[in-house]
């Protein structure tokens, strides 16, 4: 079964079997559900692969923000300065990248 949009699609293909060769003699809907299906095959396992992205993510944010906090506590004339610098250079460079 595959949901497709808001139908409910019954995929009458076993996944183990490799369908070869030339599908234009089949009807329509059975090629899309042997594609579909392939798709399905070739990417299965992508959903943990993105889990451990986002949580990457989201301990890269963490650690990122204790730094910045730590460099703000202990040099604090190099942060302003760096950051002065980044207010005035980010918006400057991205208006010029534009054109």
């Amino acid at each position: 079964m595959a949901l497709v949009g808001a139908q409910v699609l019954d995929l009458d293909i076993d996944p183990a079997v490799e369908v070869q060769g030339d599908l234009s003699n089949l009807p329509v809907e059975q090629q899309w559900k042997i594609q579909h299906e392939k798709l399905h095959i070739k990417h299965r396992g992508h959903e943990a692969m993105h889990a451990e992205m986002v949580l990457i993510l989201l301990a890269t944010l963490v650690v990122a923000q204790i730094v910045l906090v730590q460099w703000k506590q202990r040099h604090c004339r190099s942060y302003n300065v760096s950051f002065a610098a980044a207010a005035h250079l980010c918006p400057t460079v991205s208006f010029i990248a534009r054109f």
